[in-house]
C-alpha cells in the first residue's frame, strides 16, 4: 500500500509514498485555472492575487481539507512551468503506450 503523491497524505500518515519505497514515481490529481493566451499581464496579476487570497482563506482551506484534498498554490509562472512538465511527462507516456496519433 502506497500513495503516489510527492509527500505523505496527512490523512494517512502511516502510508508511505512510492518514492519512499524506492519507485521514482509520483502522480496526483491537480486543479488549476487558466486565462486565455495573450491576456494582459495586468489582468493576470489581478486574478493571481485574487486566487492566492482565496487559496489561503480559512473557508477554502477547511473545504479542501474536509474533501480531503491537498492545497499547493502555484502562481502563474510556477503553474505554467508545472503544466509544461506535465505535458512533457504525460505526452511521453502516451507515446510509449501508443495512445497518440
Amino acid at each position: 500500500l502506497a500513495t503516489m503523491a510527492e509527500k505523505r497524505d496527512p490523512a494517512f500518515p502511516n502510508v508511505p509514498t512510492l518514492k519512499e519505497l524506492g519507485l521514482n514515481w509520483s502522480m496526483g490529481a491537480w486543479r488549476g485555472i487558466a486565462l486565455p493566451k495573450g491576456t494582459s499581464p495586468d489582468i493576470v496579476a489581478v486574478y493571481e492575487k485574487a486566487f492566492e487570497r482565496i487559496a489561503k482563506s480559512k473557508a477554502f482551506v477547511d473545504f479542501m481539507h474536509n474533501g480531503p484534498f491537498g492545497i499547493l498554490y502555484k502562481g502563474s509562472a510556477d503553474f505554467g512551468q508545472f503544466l509544461a512538465a506535465q505535458d512533457e511527462l504525460m505526452g511521453g507516456l502516451m507515446k510509449e503506450v501508443g495512445t497518440t496519433n
